[in-house]
């Protein structure tokens, strides 16, 4: 298990301990303290177990290469990556072990739940956690579909399969991390390292396991890489510290949007892997679609994107016929480049006309496409942070909510009532 952290001496308990409390001891925890300037030496000092190893670098590293780092004090046959803010779910470790073993399965993955810090910008989140499925299925998926699906937006997602094999939701084994960065000269590439990684884990080789299970929590709060892309001022310490290396190249348009971001960094990988990706590339219609979608999201969370959005406008202006109807089918048929666009526009440009807009965003139906979730209020199922969540998500309650999940039931015996849905009403 490899772990980087930077001044979250208060998060780094629950992280840490997360992992020892799992019941699977054969594990080693690499955690790089990366220059922090807050008790986290101290903190990390308080682990009296020899399964944790700090290490720190030479000097302070932007967020790929502090990865890099940490990657390569690790030893063990599988490696799995957590977030200083994230958590393992009780048995994690067990179960990832158990999928793997008969096999040597080069990939693991699975299906995180997201856990909602007090601090995050949505206040009705506070203390929950989302779900999108614990049935506790194993799929054999073809790595090629979920590339094709990563680049094109086509195909996936598959019954049981809500990502793809991310550092932070999967085990990788050691060999095949290791030929990838003898390949590429490293594992973690900017911009968006977690993407980097899973398209270059997806070329070598033809299948991964991918367990619907919620194995471990990512943690949503402040100082989050999605917190820092969705509240102004965008961009991050994540993306400023890489300088040149940070600089969007390869994409239409300069947002610092999470998709953006995202594609930047695909298009990159397809340059440094031309052979193993050379079928792959981002449509116009896919890039500019998912892009609005990022947009519109950071305008309802108060972000003026207002000459963004223009922006946009004026890059599907420049589409072709075809592209603008395939843009028009990735959004279920709905006239979003017609005068349901320009009203949008509008609006952007006079905030007066601002209460137009659920009728011009039209029914609820248009977002039809929102995933289903299983929605945990702690206060309601008996537990506070991160880590006491973690230890409530046990095997046993994550087969319950699987249950709740099917419609067989309204929540786990003691625990409260599970909301399913989509409550908060944002995509």
């Amino acid at each position: 298990m490899v772990m980087t952290t930077r001044n979250r001496a208060s998060l780094l308990p629950d992280a840490v301990g997360s992992v020892l409390d799992q019941d699977f001891g054969d594990f080693e925890l690499v955690v790089s303290d990366n220059w922090s300037t807050d008790r986290t030496a101290e903190v990390l000092r308080g682990f009296d177990d020899p399964r944790v190893k700090a290490v720190r670098p030479p000097q302070m590293l932007a967020q790929p290469d502090g990865w890099e780092f940490a990657l390569g004090h690790a030893r063990g046959e599988y490696l799995a990556f957590l977030g200083d803010d994230d958590a393992l779910c009780a048995g994690a470790l067990g179960r990832v072990a158990e999928v793997a073993g008969p096999t040597r399965a080069p990939v693991v993955a699975w299906d995180p739940g997201f856990y909602y810090y007090d601090q995050w910008y949505e206040p009705a989140r506070a203390n929950t956690i989302e779900l999108f499925g614990c049935s506790g299925t194993v799929r054999e998926v073809a790595s090629r579909e979920t590339l094709r699906w990563l680049f094109t937006g086509q195909g996936m997602p598959l019954p049981g399969v809500n990502t793809p094999p991310l550092i932070i939701t999967s085990a990788y084994r050691a060999d095949v991390v290791e030929r990838l960065r003898r390949r590429n000269g490293g594992f973690f590439l900017p911009i968006h390292c977690d993407i980097s990684a899973c398209v270059a884990i997806l070329t070598q080789t033809d299948r991964y396991l991918h367990l619907n299970d919620a194995l471990s929590l990512r943690g949503k709060g402040e100082g989050n890489c999605s917190y820092e892309l969705y509240r102004a001022p965008r961009g991050g310490s994540h993306v400023t510290e890489l300088g040149d290396a940070g600089r969007l190249r390869h994409v239409t348009l300069d947002s610092v949007t999470l998709w953006n971001l995202t594609c930047e960094t695909m298009l990159r990988m397809k340059a440094l892997m031309p052979a193993e990706l050379a079928d792959l590339d981002v449509p116009p219609e896919h890039y500019l679609a998912k892009q609005e979608e990022d947009l519109w999201v950071l305008r309802r969370g108060g972000v003026d994107v207002s000459g963004e959005l223009g922006e946009l406008r004026r890059a599907v202006g420049r589409l072709g016929r075809e592209e603008r109807a395939r843009l028009r089918r990735a959004w279920g048929g709905a006239a979003r480049w017609g005068p349901r666009s320009a009203a949008r526009w509008a609006i952007d440009r006079w905030p007066a006309l601002s209460r137009l807009e659920q009728l011009i965003r039209g029914p609820a139906g248009e977002w039809a496409w929102v995933r289903k979730k299983v929605v945990i209020r702690g206060g309601e199922a008996g537990f506070a942070g991160i880590r006491e969540c973690a230890r409530w998500l046990d095997d046993k309650v994550r087969a319950e909510l699987h249950q709740v999940d099917l419609g067989r039931g309204e929540g786990v015996p003691g625990r409260g009532k599970i909301v399913t849905g989509n409550p908060w009403k944002v995509l």
